[in-house]
């Protein structure tokens, strides 16, 4: 008898706190909603004029003027900051402490923005602009509002960065307001950690690490980057693919030879090109380098089971891309992505269509991105395929051919490697913080998390993994079809009001 009155004792205790929990997060979740509709243009002004600024990583005073305006903003809210700086694009770091709070948590977002090519935008990516939908699906303009109650949630701001990656820098600051407002206390303190050159692989990043490991010591670090899954639901991200990127190029001719006259003669660049690249797969899409999946890690059991219980999104996903099969066939998108990948992303050769000309040209052109799963590294994976393309009776050099090497070799490769690779990282699903986070995005939301092996992009996590030796768990805010790195980049009004709510509640929730 005396067992069961202490299991019930156990049981009414357990229900009384979440019961507690409960509440609470949905007074945290009315604090944002009530700040939103008393605030929301003010949100969404701020948000227009921090994507106003051009924010190529390459252009340092362009880069400059991001952090002004970034620390400007923080420091509204009691931020104390510091400029981190190691030869390339600024870094913001910055600190907030809450009086009692025992836990710390890091946040990461980067605030620079891959390049721009205007004439393939609806609007100027410096000009925000709000409209109905996407461009593809015949989004129309809207008027920017004048009232927080005229912003409708289905809306999208276009906008380079829109999506990738500024928006938690605007709606982690709304959710600290939110709170104020309320009177709710924070159960952490919160340190950030700004990144103004992640697009370009964020090259100076070792050195800062190196130097300010002690400054970013936490309890837990939120890197909040990326897409949220293509069923909309919330989820909880425990690795990033790595990547290496390479440029290819092939030779003909010394100078453009007439194709009539010479066509069956000359070397031709382009066939030579397009034999290098056809090489790289084999008819079910899979990398058909010798080795290549050597150090590919498999999935775990329960990998396979958070993968399982996902929604199934391949169907709706070929008909709003229009296309009729998917890349390894009948593999899930989810489980694609625990994969490597060799994605071609540019050739240039010549001229087609209208501007085509008869001629045989010098030289082809190619672009490669290779994106790493665990346990690859970049330098095993650039010999892996310098060693295909030997095989492939290819010349392979790291440097554009001189006259002397194309005189004496019929097939040279030039291969040059971009220097910014890294590799992946992943992490268990099933640690304390993980279970913390998805309990309390539970309450919040109604429904649990999707626990995500890993996504597909990928973010420079390994080095503060290797640095911190702390917890590290990806949180993405964005809609999945954001266009990130692309054209009429957007974010949904929608996604931009929950991650207020959802950085509310971690901030209130996660020390307790």
């Amino acid at each position: 008898m005396n067992r069961i009155i202490i299991v019930l004792a156990v049981f009414i205790g357990l229900a009384a706190n979440l019961s507690a929990k409960q509440s609470d997060i949905q007074k945290v979740k009315s604090a944002s909603e009530n700040w939103r509709s008393q605030q929301g243009l003010v949100i969404l002004n701020d948000f227009r004029d921090l994507l106003s600024m051009p924010n190529v990583a390459s252009n340092l005073q362009d880069m400059a003027k991001n952090a002004d305006w970034i620390e400007s903003y923080i420091a509204k809210r009691g931020f104390k900051f510091q400029r981190l700086e190691a030869g390339g694009a600024p870094y913001i770091y910055a600190e907030l402490n809450q009086p009692g709070a025992s836990k710390t948590v890091l946040i990461y977002a980067h605030f620079d923005g891959q390049p721009v090519n205007l004439s393939n935008w609806s609007s100027s990516p410096w000009q925000p602009q709000l409209r109905d939908n996407l461009v593809e699906a015949g989004g129309k303009d809207v008027s920017w509002p004048t009232a927080a109650n005229q912003i409708k949630e289905h809306w999208r701001l276009f906008a380079r960065s829109s999506g990738d990656d500024k928006a938690p820098v605007i709606a982690l600051m709304a959710a600290i307001d939110a709170l104020k407002s309320e009177g709710i206390n924070r159960s952490v303190n919160i340190k950030l950690i700004l990144d103004g050159e992640e697009e370009a692989g964020s090259p100076t990043l070792e050195k800062l690490l190196d130097k300010y490991a002690e400054l970013l010591k936490a309890d837990l670090m939120l890197f909040c980057d990326g897409p949220m899954h293509q069923s909309r639901q919330r989820q909880l991200v425990f690795g990033v693919r790595g990547t290496i990127g390479l440029n290819l190029t092939t030779y003909g001719p010394s100078r453009p030879l007439h194709s009539g006259h010479y066509g069956n003669w000359a070397p031709n660049a382009a066939e030579q090109m397009i034999a290098a690249l056809d090489s790289i797969h084999d008819e079910n899409g899979r990398i058909a380098i010798q080795d290549y999946y050597l150090d590919v890690r498999q999935m775990t059991e329960e990998e396979k089971r958070a993968i399982s219980v996902m929604p199934e999104m391949d169907a709706q996903l070929k008909k709003d891309l229009v296309i009729a099969e998917s890349r390894l066939k009948d593999t899930r998108v989810e489980e694609a992505i625990m994969q490597p990948a060799a994605v071609i992303t540019g050739v240039e050769v010549g001229s087609t269509r209208d501007k085509a000309r008869n001629v045989l040209v010098p030289q082809a052109h190619a672009s490669i991105n290779f994106r790493l799963v665990a346990n690859q590294q970049p330098t095993k994976v650039r010999q892996l395929v310098e060693n295909h393309f030997r095989q492939q009776g290819y010349y392979v050099i790291n440097e554009l051919a001189s006259e002397k090497v194309r005189s004496q070799h019929s097939k040279v490769l030039s291969l040059m490697w971009e220097k910014s690779g890294y590799p992946a990282f992943r992490s268990s699903l099933e640690s304390a913080e993980a279970i913390k986070l998805s309990n309390i995005l539970s309450h919040l939301e109604g429904d649990k998390p999707l626990m995500t092996p890993t996504m597909g992009g990928s973010l420079p996590i390994y080095l503060f993994e290797k640095a911190l030796n702390i917890p590290i768990i990806i949180l993405p805010v964005a809609n999945h079809d954001n266009n990130q790195h692309g054209p009429n980049e957007n974010l949904r009004i929608k996604n931009l009001w929950e991650a207020i709510d959802v950085y509310a509640a971690v901030l209130a929730e996660f020390g307790k």
